[in-house]
């Protein structure tokens, strides 16, 4: 009987932290993994847009999408706005070297 106990007491251990693993998991994948799945022409477009639209500051443009969509939970937005910040900072300090 102990060893039944003993799985018994694992198997339940394993389906009480199985939502917390899942959800983990979920959150993982959807705020990391997904955002790099968007295709680069598509990264490129809105960054294009926003330095067209914001020419003045479009880093902090990026910025305010990235914390909207934290406001919004939404982990996949914050995940593509974050590539999209990357890719203007890229872009400024491209046009700023000295040639």
């Amino acid at each position: 009987m102990s060893a039944f106990n003993e799985t018994a007491k694992w198997l339940f251990v394993g389906i009480a932290f199985a939502p917390m693993v899942i959800g983990i998991g979920w959150g993982i994948y959807e705020g990391s993994i997904l955002p790099r799945l968007i295709p680069r022409a598509e990264i490129d477009a809105l960054t294009d847009e926003l330095m067209r639209r914001y020419p003045d500051d479009p880093e902090e443009a990026a910025f305010n999408e990235t914390y909207g969509a934290w406001h919004r939970s939404n982990s996949f937005e914050q995940g593509k706005w974050h590539r999209v910040r990357k890719e203007v900072r890229r872009r400024l300090r491209a046009t700023n070297i000295p040639a």
